[in-house]
C-alpha cells in the first residue's frame, strides 16, 4: 500500500511539473510575442525633456528682444502682427516652430515686425493659460509662457502636459506675483475684445494671422488676415506687401 501511494504521488509531482513548465512556455512565448509586435510597431518615443531645459531653449530664443505686456519686437517696427491662438490648440502649438520660431528670428529680432499675442479663452482649460500668459506679461515673459505652453503640448492636442503654475516657476518669474495678477479684471476686458474681433472676423480655427503696416498720409491703415492653414510664405508676402505699401 506504501509503495502504491509513493508512485501515486511522484506521478502528480510529474504532472505539476509538466503544468509549470507549459505555463512557463506560453508566457515566455506571449512575451516574445508582445515583443516582437512592439519591434515591429517601433520604438517607444523618447522621454520628453525636462521642463527646465524646454524653459532654457525658449528663452534663449527671445533673448534681447523687448517685450511689453504682450507684445514681442521694437514698438517702432514698421509691420505688425497679432496672433490669434489658443494655447491649447495643436495646430497652434505647431504653428510655433513652423511660423513662429522664423518670423522671430528673421523678422522681430531684426526691428522688421513687433508680434502681439491674442490669446483666446475656447474652454476652462485655455482661460487658465491665457491669463497666465497675461500674468506672466507683468514681468516682461509673456512670449516666454506661450511659447513654453506649445513647447510642452502632446500630439494628442490637449494641450501642455505642465499647470500654468509649473510653467511660470521653470521660467523663474516671481510666482506670488504672477498668481496674484492672474485674473485682474482688464485681462477680462482684453479677452472679451480679443473675441468680438474673432466675431466680426468669423474666425473659425486657429492660429489666425493679421498683419498691418503704418498708415499711409490719410491716415488709413489696411489688414490682411492669413487663415488657416497658415504658411510662412503667405505671412511672409502679407509682410513685405505691407512694408512697400503702407495703407494699401
Amino acid at each position: 500500500m506504501g509503495g502504491n501511494l509513493r508512485r501515486v504521488s511522484r506521478m502528480a509531482s510529474a504532472r505539476r511539473k509538466r503544468a509549470t513548465r507549459g505555463l512557463a512556455l506560453t508566457a515566455l512565448a506571449a512575451a516574445l510575442t508582445a515583443a516582437a509586435g512592439a519591434s515591429a510597431r517601433g520604438a517607444a518615443p523618447p522621454a520628453r525633456p525636462p521642463l527646465a531645459a524646454d524653459a532654457a531653449v525658449v528663452q534663449g530664443e527671445l533673448a534681447g528682444i523687448p517685450q511689453q505686456g504682450l507684445m514681442l519686437g521694437s514698438s517702432t517696427a514698421p509691420v505688425t502682427v497679432v496672433e490669434y491662438t489658443d494655447l491649447v490648440c495643436l495646430p497652434c502649438a505647431s504653428a510655433a516652430t513652423s511660423i513662429l520660431a522664423p518670423l522671430i528670428g528673421d523678422y522681430v529680432r531684426q526691428g522688421t515686425v513687433r508680434l502681439v499675442l491674442a490669446p483666446i479663452t475656447q474652454s476652462q482649460r485655455s482661460s487658465l493659460y491665457a491669463y497666465g500668459t497675461y500674468a506672466a506679461g507683468l514681468q516682461g515673459q509673456a512670449w516666454d509662457f506661450a511659447l513654453l505652453a506649445y513647447a510642452r503640448s502632446t500630439a494628442r492636442g490637449d494641450g501642455p502636459t505642465d499647470q500654468p503654475a509649473a510653467l511660470a516657476r521653470a521660467l523663474a518669474l516671481n510666482v506670488r506675483r504672477w498668481r496674484a495678477s492672474l485674473f485682474r479684471p482688464r485681462w477680462a476686458k482684453s479677452v472679451s475684445a480679443t473675441a468680438a474681433v474673432i466675431a466680426v472676423g468669423d474666425f473659425t480655427s486657429f492660429p489666425v494671422f493679421t498683419v498691418r503696416g503704418l498708415p499711409d498720409a490719410k491716415g488709413h491703415v489696411a489688414v490682411k488676415i492669413i487663415r488657416p492653414p497658415v504658411t510662412l510664405p503667405a505671412l511672409t508676402a502679407a509682410i513685405a506687401g505691407a512694408q512697400a505699401s503702407p495703407g494699401h
